[in-house]
Protein backbone atom coordinates (compact mmCIF):
# COMPACT_ATOMS: atom_id res chain seq x y z
CA UNK A 1 0.00 0.00 0.00
CA UNK A 2 1.43 3.57 -0.76
CA UNK A 3 1.08 6.30 1.31
CA UNK A 4 2.19 10.04 1.07
CA UNK A 5 3.37 12.40 3.35
CA UNK A 6 5.80 15.55 3.50
CA UNK A 7 8.47 17.09 6.08
CA UNK A 8 9.64 20.41 6.48
CA UNK A 9 13.19 18.67 7.49
CA UNK A 10 14.89 16.69 6.00
CA UNK A 11 18.69 16.10 7.32
CA UNK A 12 20.50 12.39 7.76
CA UNK A 13 18.71 11.11 4.47
CA UNK A 14 20.71 8.20 3.37
CA UNK A 15 20.89 8.50 -0.35
CA UNK A 16 21.54 5.33 -2.94
CA UNK A 17 23.23 5.61 -5.85
CA UNK A 18 21.00 3.95 -9.34
CA UNK A 19 22.42 2.91 -12.63
CA UNK A 20 20.35 4.28 -15.57
CA UNK A 21 20.89 3.53 -19.43
CA UNK A 22 18.96 7.02 -20.65
CA UNK A 23 16.94 6.80 -23.74
CA UNK A 24 14.25 9.34 -24.95
CA UNK A 25 14.99 11.36 -21.54
CA UNK A 26 17.16 13.96 -23.13
CA UNK A 27 15.85 17.08 -21.67
CA UNK A 28 17.44 17.70 -18.80
CA UNK A 29 19.07 20.78 -16.28
CA UNK A 30 21.10 20.11 -13.33
CA UNK A 31 19.34 20.33 -9.87
CA UNK A 32 20.43 21.76 -6.70
CA UNK A 33 21.53 18.70 -5.48
CA UNK A 34 22.92 20.43 -2.05
CA UNK A 35 19.18 21.46 -1.13
CA UNK A 36 18.31 17.92 -1.40
CA UNK A 37 20.62 16.95 1.24
CA UNK A 38 21.18 19.04 3.51
CA UNK A 39 19.18 22.52 3.81
CA UNK A 40 16.57 22.69 5.89
CA UNK A 41 15.25 25.57 4.66
CA UNK A 42 13.31 23.62 1.78
CA UNK A 43 11.20 21.28 2.36
CA UNK A 44 11.07 17.60 -0.01
CA UNK A 45 8.06 18.09 -1.39
CA UNK A 46 6.49 14.17 -1.65
CA UNK A 47 7.64 11.64 1.37
CA UNK A 48 6.53 8.20 -0.43
CA UNK A 49 5.47 5.03 2.25
CA UNK A 50 5.25 1.21 0.67
CA UNK A 51 3.77 -0.93 3.41
CA UNK A 52 5.35 -4.35 3.25
CA UNK A 53 5.35 -7.75 4.88
CA UNK A 54 8.62 -9.47 6.31
CA UNK A 55 9.17 -12.32 3.21
CA UNK A 56 12.36 -14.01 3.68
CA UNK A 57 12.92 -15.24 0.07
CA UNK A 58 16.76 -16.14 -0.21
CA UNK A 59 16.74 -20.28 -1.06
CA UNK A 60 20.46 -19.19 -0.99
CA UNK A 61 21.11 -19.26 2.70
CA UNK A 62 22.00 -23.05 4.06
CA UNK A 63 20.42 -24.34 7.31
CA UNK A 64 23.75 -23.19 8.71
CA UNK A 65 23.26 -19.49 8.70
CA UNK A 66 21.16 -17.43 10.78
CA UNK A 67 18.18 -16.93 7.95
CA UNK A 68 17.18 -20.38 8.47
CA UNK A 69 17.84 -20.49 12.50
CA UNK A 70 16.22 -17.56 13.37
CA UNK A 71 14.14 -15.47 10.67
CA UNK A 72 11.09 -17.10 11.96
CA UNK A 73 10.68 -14.74 14.34
CA UNK A 74 10.34 -12.09 12.27
CA UNK A 75 8.19 -13.57 9.21
CA UNK A 76 5.07 -11.91 8.62
CA UNK A 77 5.85 -8.90 10.39
CA UNK A 78 4.93 -5.55 8.74
CA UNK A 79 7.20 -2.58 8.00
CA UNK A 80 7.11 0.21 5.57
CA UNK A 81 9.52 1.58 3.29
CA UNK A 82 10.10 4.97 2.52
CA UNK A 83 11.58 7.26 -0.13
CA UNK A 84 11.70 10.91 -0.91
CA UNK A 85 10.78 12.70 -4.13
CA UNK A 86 11.38 16.83 -5.04
CA UNK A 87 8.75 17.13 -8.05
CA UNK A 88 9.46 19.05 -11.17
CA UNK A 89 7.58 21.94 -10.45
CA UNK A 90 8.47 23.94 -13.44
CA UNK A 91 8.24 21.83 -16.40
CA UNK A 92 11.39 21.12 -17.36
CA UNK A 93 14.74 20.36 -15.71
CA UNK A 94 14.89 17.53 -13.49
CA UNK A 95 13.66 16.05 -9.95
CA UNK A 96 15.19 14.02 -7.73
CA UNK A 97 14.25 10.42 -5.86
CA UNK A 98 16.26 9.64 -2.73
CA UNK A 99 15.74 6.32 -0.38
CA UNK A 100 14.97 7.47 3.08
CA UNK A 101 16.41 4.50 5.63
CA UNK A 102 13.39 4.10 8.51
CA UNK A 103 15.88 5.58 11.04
CA UNK A 104 15.64 8.58 9.37
CA UNK A 105 14.80 11.23 11.95
CA UNK A 106 12.68 12.93 9.56
CA UNK A 107 10.46 10.57 9.78
CA UNK A 108 9.09 11.36 13.46
CA UNK A 109 7.00 8.73 14.89
CA UNK A 110 7.15 6.50 12.27
CA UNK A 111 10.89 5.77 12.47
CA UNK A 112 12.24 2.59 13.55
CA UNK A 113 15.11 -0.33 13.20
CA UNK A 114 15.87 -2.85 9.99
CA UNK A 115 17.34 -4.97 12.39
CA UNK A 116 13.65 -4.56 14.37
CA UNK A 117 12.63 -6.43 11.49
CA UNK A 118 15.80 -8.20 10.97
CA UNK A 119 17.16 -6.78 7.80
CA UNK A 120 20.63 -4.40 7.19
CA UNK A 121 19.29 -1.64 4.42
CA UNK A 122 17.94 -1.12 1.22
CA UNK A 123 18.85 -0.33 -2.03
CA UNK A 124 16.65 0.54 -4.57
CA UNK A 125 16.99 0.54 -8.66
CA UNK A 126 14.65 2.71 -10.48
CA UNK A 127 13.06 2.47 -14.31
CA UNK A 128 11.55 4.23 -16.91
CA UNK A 129 8.27 2.84 -17.95
CA UNK A 130 10.19 2.57 -21.57
CA UNK A 131 13.12 0.82 -20.05
CA UNK A 132 10.71 -1.31 -17.95
CA UNK A 133 8.64 -2.54 -20.99
CA UNK A 134 11.93 -2.87 -23.51
CA UNK A 135 12.83 -6.32 -23.96
CA UNK A 136 16.47 -7.02 -23.20
CA UNK A 137 19.03 -8.81 -25.40
CA UNK A 138 17.78 -12.06 -23.92
CA UNK A 139 14.16 -11.36 -24.68
CA UNK A 140 12.91 -11.19 -20.89
CA UNK A 141 11.37 -7.90 -19.48
CA UNK A 142 13.03 -6.12 -16.94
CA UNK A 143 10.83 -7.65 -14.46
CA UNK A 144 11.17 -10.95 -15.19
CA UNK A 145 13.39 -13.34 -12.97
CA UNK A 146 15.63 -13.75 -16.03
CA UNK A 147 17.95 -16.99 -13.72
CA UNK A 148 15.33 -18.41 -12.50
CA UNK A 149 16.56 -17.41 -8.81
CA UNK A 150 13.36 -15.64 -7.44
CA UNK A 151 14.94 -12.48 -7.48
CA UNK A 152 14.74 -10.05 -10.72
CA UNK A 153 17.80 -8.00 -9.60
CA UNK A 154 21.51 -9.40 -8.32
CA UNK A 155 24.74 -10.19 -9.30
CA UNK A 156 24.04 -12.35 -12.16
CA UNK A 157 21.21 -9.71 -13.78
CA UNK A 158 22.65 -7.46 -15.93
CA UNK A 159 19.85 -5.36 -16.07
CA UNK A 160 20.35 -1.34 -15.36
CA UNK A 161 18.10 1.62 -14.04
CA UNK A 162 18.26 5.15 -13.55
CA UNK A 163 21.67 6.34 -12.82
CA UNK A 164 21.61 9.29 -11.09
CA UNK A 165 18.87 10.06 -8.63
CA UNK A 166 20.04 13.81 -8.49
CA UNK A 167 19.07 14.42 -11.96
CA UNK A 168 16.52 12.36 -13.36
CA UNK A 169 15.67 14.81 -16.64
CA UNK A 170 12.04 14.98 -17.53
CA UNK A 171 10.89 13.93 -20.74
CA UNK A 172 10.32 16.11 -23.46
CA UNK A 173 6.53 15.03 -24.18
CA UNK A 174 3.92 14.83 -21.72
CA UNK A 175 3.39 15.97 -18.19
CA UNK A 176 3.43 12.32 -16.45
CA UNK A 177 5.61 9.23 -16.40
CA UNK A 178 5.48 5.94 -14.72
CA UNK A 179 8.45 4.70 -12.83
CA UNK A 180 9.13 1.45 -11.16
CA UNK A 181 11.08 1.16 -8.24
CA UNK A 182 13.23 -2.13 -7.38
CA UNK A 183 13.58 -2.17 -3.93
CA UNK A 184 16.31 -4.77 -2.75
CA UNK A 185 16.37 -5.78 1.69
CA UNK A 186 20.08 -6.63 2.76
CA UNK A 187 19.62 -9.71 5.11
CA UNK A 188 21.13 -8.81 8.67
CA UNK A 189 24.94 -10.40 9.26
CA UNK A 190 25.31 -12.92 12.24
CA UNK A 191 28.58 -13.10 13.30
CA UNK A 192 27.71 -16.02 15.20
CA UNK A 193 27.43 -17.77 11.65
CA UNK A 194 29.91 -18.54 9.21
CA UNK A 195 28.51 -16.54 6.48
CA UNK A 196 28.08 -12.58 6.01
CA UNK A 197 24.30 -12.90 5.57
CA UNK A 198 24.23 -8.90 4.42
CA UNK A 199 26.13 -10.08 1.26
CA UNK A 200 22.73 -11.44 0.28
CA UNK A 201 19.00 -9.76 -0.61
CA UNK A 202 16.24 -11.20 1.60
CA UNK A 203 13.24 -9.62 0.17
CA UNK A 204 12.47 -7.72 -3.33
CA UNK A 205 9.37 -5.78 -3.75
CA UNK A 206 8.33 -4.06 -7.26
CA UNK A 207 6.18 -0.74 -6.83
CA UNK A 208 5.01 1.86 -9.41
CA UNK A 209 4.61 5.50 -8.82
CA UNK A 210 3.59 7.72 -11.18
CA UNK A 211 5.40 11.34 -11.51
CA UNK A 212 3.05 14.17 -12.72
CA UNK A 213 4.92 17.65 -13.48
CA UNK A 214 3.26 20.84 -15.01
CA UNK A 215 3.98 21.98 -18.61
CA UNK A 216 6.51 23.91 -19.04
CA UNK A 217 5.72 27.87 -18.20
CA UNK A 218 5.72 30.26 -21.41
CA UNK A 219 4.75 33.67 -21.71
CA UNK A 220 3.57 35.77 -25.08
CA UNK A 221 2.39 38.99 -25.73
CA UNK A 222 0.21 40.84 -28.11
CA UNK A 223 1.06 44.86 -28.06
CA UNK A 224 -0.71 47.90 -29.81
CA UNK A 225 2.04 50.14 -31.10
CA UNK A 226 1.18 54.09 -29.33
CA UNK A 227 -1.05 56.19 -31.67
CA UNK A 228 0.48 59.40 -31.54
CA UNK A 229 4.05 60.32 -31.09
CA UNK A 230 5.13 61.19 -27.58
CA UNK A 231 1.75 59.46 -26.36
CA UNK A 232 0.96 56.81 -24.11
CA UNK A 233 -1.78 54.54 -25.72
CA UNK A 234 0.80 51.51 -26.15
CA UNK A 235 -1.10 48.25 -24.53
CA UNK A 236 0.50 44.38 -23.95
CA UNK A 237 -2.06 41.51 -23.15
CA UNK A 238 -0.47 38.84 -22.25
CA UNK A 239 -1.16 35.10 -22.58
CA UNK A 240 0.22 32.55 -20.33
CA UNK A 241 0.47 28.84 -20.94
CA UNK A 242 1.91 25.93 -18.55
CA UNK A 243 2.88 26.21 -14.78
CA UNK A 244 0.65 25.92 -12.51
CA UNK A 245 -2.08 29.01 -11.82
CA UNK A 246 -2.55 31.33 -10.49
CA UNK A 247 -0.30 33.60 -12.45
CA UNK A 248 1.48 37.04 -11.29
CA UNK A 249 0.88 39.16 -14.55
CA UNK A 250 -1.60 41.29 -15.73
CA UNK A 251 -1.89 42.88 -18.91
CA UNK A 252 -0.62 46.72 -19.49
CA UNK A 253 -2.23 49.58 -20.46
CA UNK A 254 -1.00 53.50 -21.18
CA UNK A 255 2.42 52.47 -22.41
CA UNK A 256 5.12 55.12 -24.00
CA UNK A 257 7.08 53.85 -26.80
CA UNK A 258 10.11 50.87 -25.63
CA UNK A 259 11.47 48.16 -24.85
CA UNK A 260 9.96 46.47 -22.05
CA UNK A 261 10.93 42.86 -20.48
CA UNK A 262 8.01 41.18 -18.54
CA UNK A 263 8.69 38.09 -16.16
CA UNK A 264 5.68 35.78 -15.21
CA UNK A 265 5.62 33.82 -11.63
CA UNK A 266 3.21 30.52 -11.28
CA UNK A 267 2.65 29.56 -7.69
CA UNK A 268 5.06 27.25 -8.07
CA UNK A 269 7.89 29.89 -8.25
CA UNK A 270 8.56 28.84 -11.62
CA UNK A 271 9.11 31.92 -14.37
CA UNK A 272 8.89 32.66 -17.43
CA UNK A 273 9.83 36.38 -19.29
CA UNK A 274 8.83 37.88 -22.38
CA UNK A 275 10.62 41.19 -24.40
CA UNK A 276 8.58 43.01 -26.70
CA UNK A 277 8.84 46.61 -27.99
CA UNK A 278 6.22 49.03 -28.22
CA UNK A 279 6.16 51.63 -31.37
CA UNK A 280 5.16 55.13 -32.32
CA UNK A 281 4.87 56.75 -35.65
CA UNK A 282 7.31 59.60 -36.33
CA UNK A 283 5.76 63.21 -35.01
CA UNK A 284 2.85 64.78 -37.35
CA UNK A 285 3.62 67.90 -38.83
CA UNK A 286 2.22 70.19 -41.12
CA UNK A 287 4.36 72.83 -42.95
CA UNK A 288 2.91 75.65 -46.03
CA UNK A 289 3.50 77.41 -49.01
CA UNK A 290 1.76 80.55 -49.25
CA UNK A 291 0.84 82.85 -52.11
CA UNK A 292 -0.25 86.45 -51.12
CA UNK A 293 -3.57 88.46 -52.53
CA UNK A 294 -1.87 90.45 -55.59
CA UNK A 295 -4.24 93.02 -55.63
CA UNK A 296 -5.36 95.14 -52.44
CA UNK A 297 -9.17 93.54 -51.57
CA UNK A 298 -8.73 90.56 -53.99
CA UNK A 299 -8.95 86.98 -52.96
CA UNK A 300 -6.37 85.25 -55.55
CA UNK A 301 -4.64 83.96 -52.40
CA UNK A 302 -2.96 80.02 -51.82
CA UNK A 303 -2.16 77.65 -49.36
CA UNK A 304 -0.24 75.00 -50.46
CA UNK A 305 0.30 72.46 -47.56
CA UNK A 306 3.49 69.48 -46.80
CA UNK A 307 2.34 66.98 -43.68
CA UNK A 308 5.18 64.25 -42.99
CA UNK A 309 5.43 61.89 -39.87
CA UNK A 310 1.97 59.92 -38.14
CA UNK A 311 -0.27 57.63 -40.51
CA UNK A 312 -1.51 58.47 -43.41
CA UNK A 313 -3.89 59.65 -44.78
CA UNK A 314 -4.47 63.10 -43.80
CA UNK A 315 -7.38 65.40 -43.69
CA UNK A 316 -5.91 68.23 -45.45
CA UNK A 317 -6.41 69.96 -48.30
CA UNK A 318 -4.60 72.80 -50.38
CA UNK A 319 -6.88 75.99 -50.05
CA UNK A 320 -6.60 78.71 -52.79
CA UNK A 321 -9.34 82.51 -52.96
CA UNK A 322 -7.94 83.32 -50.40
CA UNK A 323 -8.33 86.66 -49.12
CA UNK A 324 -5.97 88.18 -46.57
CA UNK A 325 -5.79 87.17 -43.33
CA UNK A 326 -4.19 84.99 -40.96
CA UNK A 327 -4.97 81.18 -41.22
CA UNK A 328 -4.53 78.32 -39.05
CA UNK A 329 -4.79 74.73 -40.16
CA UNK A 330 -5.60 71.48 -38.49
CA UNK A 331 -4.70 68.53 -39.82
CA UNK A 332 -5.62 64.67 -38.37
CA UNK A 333 -3.80 61.36 -39.43
CA UNK A 334 -6.08 57.76 -39.26
CA UNK A 335 -5.09 57.55 -35.51
CA UNK A 336 -6.58 60.98 -34.90
CA UNK A 337 -3.22 62.68 -34.34
CA UNK A 338 -3.20 66.51 -35.08
CA UNK A 339 -0.73 69.47 -36.14
CA UNK A 340 -1.37 72.74 -36.88
CA UNK A 341 0.05 75.89 -38.78
CA UNK A 342 -0.47 79.35 -38.54
CA UNK A 343 0.36 81.32 -41.61
CA UNK A 344 -0.58 84.86 -43.42
CA UNK A 345 -1.94 85.84 -46.49
CA UNK A 346 -0.81 89.33 -47.23
CA UNK A 347 -2.19 91.55 -49.42
CA UNK A 348 -0.69 95.27 -51.38
CA UNK A 349 -1.13 97.79 -48.62
CA UNK A 350 -3.51 100.05 -50.62
CA UNK A 351 -5.29 100.40 -53.92
CA UNK A 352 -3.34 101.26 -56.98
CA UNK A 353 -3.99 104.95 -58.12
CA UNK A 354 -2.88 106.55 -61.12
CA UNK A 355 -2.39 110.41 -61.71
CA UNK A 356 -1.10 112.75 -64.37
CA UNK A 357 0.74 116.18 -64.93
CA UNK A 358 1.09 116.89 -68.25
CA UNK A 359 2.48 119.45 -70.46
CA UNK A 360 0.87 120.59 -73.79
CA UNK A 361 1.81 120.68 -77.07
CA UNK A 362 3.42 124.02 -77.97
CA UNK A 363 2.75 124.73 -81.81
CA UNK A 364 -0.60 123.83 -83.13
CA UNK A 365 0.44 120.23 -85.15
CA UNK A 366 3.08 119.30 -82.85
CA UNK A 367 3.93 116.21 -81.06
CA UNK A 368 6.04 117.71 -77.94
CA UNK A 369 3.52 116.87 -75.87
CA UNK A 370 4.37 114.40 -72.30
CA UNK A 371 2.60 113.35 -69.56
CA UNK A 372 4.19 112.19 -66.14
CA UNK A 373 2.45 109.23 -64.05
CA UNK A 374 2.37 108.88 -60.86
CA UNK A 375 1.28 105.88 -59.58
CA UNK A 376 0.87 104.86 -55.87
CA UNK A 377 -0.92 102.10 -54.05
CA UNK A 378 -0.14 98.36 -55.65
CA UNK A 379 3.25 96.29 -55.81
CA UNK A 380 6.29 97.76 -57.13
CA UNK A 381 4.54 100.29 -58.71
CA UNK A 382 6.67 103.09 -60.70
CA UNK A 383 6.70 106.39 -62.08
CA UNK A 384 6.73 106.46 -65.66
CA UNK A 385 6.78 109.64 -68.32
CA UNK A 386 5.78 109.58 -71.62
CA UNK A 387 7.10 111.97 -74.41
CA UNK A 388 6.59 112.76 -77.97
CA UNK A 389 2.93 113.03 -77.43
CA UNK A 390 0.64 114.88 -79.96
CA UNK A 391 -2.46 116.75 -78.73
CA UNK A 392 -5.40 113.99 -77.97
CA UNK A 393 -7.20 111.94 -75.39
CA UNK A 394 -5.06 109.35 -73.73
CA UNK A 395 -5.61 106.05 -71.54
CA UNK A 396 -2.79 104.41 -69.97
CA UNK A 397 -3.73 101.02 -68.29
CA UNK A 398 -1.27 99.30 -65.16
Amino acid sequence: MLNLFTSSSYNYLILFFFCFLLSNYSKSQDCNFVNFISDTENNIDTILSYDFTVEYENEDLNSESWYQTNSTQFDGIEFTKYVAINLPLCGDGCFQIASVQPQNPILGDNSYEYTDVGFQGDNIVIFTEEQWNTPLPSGDLVGDDSDGDGFILDSSDPISGIQDQYDIPIPENGTSSTFYFIISIDCIDDPVTLFNESEYICQEEVVTYEIEWPSELEISVETTDVLCNGGNTGTAIYTVTGGTPPYDVEDQFDLTSGTYTTTVTDSNDCQAEVTFTIDEPALLEISVETTDVSCNGGSDGSANYTVTGGTPPYDVEDQFDLTSGTYTTTVTDSNACQAEVTFTIDEPDAALQISAITTDVTCNGGNNGEVELIVTGGTNATNTIITGLSAGEYTETY
